[in-house]
């Protein structure tokens, strides 16, 4: 005999991105802020960057209109838009 637990269905509620910042040389951007906003919709997140200019933002909802923005002192802002979760 063969015993199945009950099956559940599941579905994708959230994802996450996460990223590096980096400077012309390839050095991270310690400490930068960085911001995550839905084109479609009125959401934003920030985060700051560690020391080695990594970020992350967790639970995000999942689409296609999403554009992630990096500052910080002395270097322009930056933005690639475009992102699917």
């Amino acid at each position: 005999a063969v015993a199945v637990p009950p099956l559940r269905a599941q579905s994708v509620v959230s994802g996450a991105l996460e990223g590096r910042v980096l400077d012309a040389s390839g050095a991270g951007a310690a400490a930068a802020r960085v911001v995550l906003r839905r084109t479609d919709a009125a959401l934003e997140a920030e985060t700051q960057a560690d020391a080695t200019g990594r970020f992350v933002f967790g639970r995000v909802e999942p689409g296609s209109a999403y554009e992630v923005s990096a500052e910080s002192a002395g270097f322009r802002k930056a933005t690639a838009a475009g992102i699917t979760i």
